[in-house]
């Protein structure tokens, strides 16, 4: 009875530990993937899923070609050039990891005719797609989200001749929305008390500049003032000065 009770115990433990990583999978890292126009394949997301606001970040883009029988995909390495320049700080985002690489022939040089828009509620930015150094059909372009929510993101152009207008856009079924950062931030509240010290240091510069200004404003003040009323040895040379200029006329 207790072993087959321990039996039971172990295998309900590895049950539960593969659902979580399928489920960790899932939530982690996800694209969504799109035929389009009948002749290529779409892998789109962020570059480093989950995404994170402030965080540096950028689109993940994969085009293949269907079905595997296109005559450009014979081509391929002679195009290969561009990947070889690609900027190398493509491997700061992760993109070596090439989990999303296709089984069908990349479509390589895409990002000469393929334009990318990234929208987030009513405010949009246009940015520049570069192909991704050692992953050919592989193309990125680079982002700071600055708020969370849901991205989109929207390629424009052409290639082969085959006009492209699509838009994804991130959520739970296709790829990650930007979360915030409040729940890993450590320790709690450094943000804030960073916030705090500099607001406190901007405010003591601020009363030492209004000091100074006071003294200035109270200098001039004083100055003015002193001019303006004459000693009693003065007044009386004044007036003899007044008398001798009357008697001698």
């Amino acid at each position: 009875m207790k072993r087959h009770t321990s039996a039971i115990r172990r295998i309900t433990v590895v049950a539960t530990a593969a659902l979580l990583l399928v489920t960790l999978a899932a939530t982690i890292s996800a694209h969504e993937t799109r035929e389009v126009d009948g002749e290529f394949e779409f892998v789109v997301g962020f570059m480093n899923e989950p995404a994170y606001v402030n965080q540096m970040n950028g689109i993940d883009l994969r085009i293949s070609y269907l079905n595997g029988n296109h005559d450009d995909a014979d081509n391929a390495d002679d195009h290969s050039d561009d990947h070889d320049h690609a900027d190398d700080h493509d491997h700061d985002h992760g993109a070596a990891d090439d989990q999303y690489a296709s089984d069908n022939p990349p479509v390589e040089n895409a990002h000469q005719t393929l334009n990318a828009t990234i929208t987030h509620g009513e405010d949009s930015m246009d940015v520049e797609l570069r192909p991704v150094w050692g992953q050919p059909g592989a193309y990125t372009a680079d982002v700071i989200p600055t708020t969370t929510g849901t991205y989109r993101f929207h390629f424009h152009g052409e290639i082969d001749g085959v006009t492209i207008d699509e838009t994804f856009t991130g959520g739970p079924d296709t790829f990650s929305e930007v979360a915030s950062t409040d729940e890993l931030e450590f320790p709690e509240g450094g943000a804030m008390a960073a916030t705090d010290s500099n607001q406190a240091a901007a405010m003591g510069i601020a009363g030492v500049v209004a000091g100074l200004l006071g003294l200035l404003v109270g200098g001039v003040a004083y100055f003015k003032v002193s001019g303006s009323h004459k000693s009693p040895a003065q007044q009386r040379r004044e007036a003899r000065i007044a008398e001798q200029q009357r008697s001698e006329e």
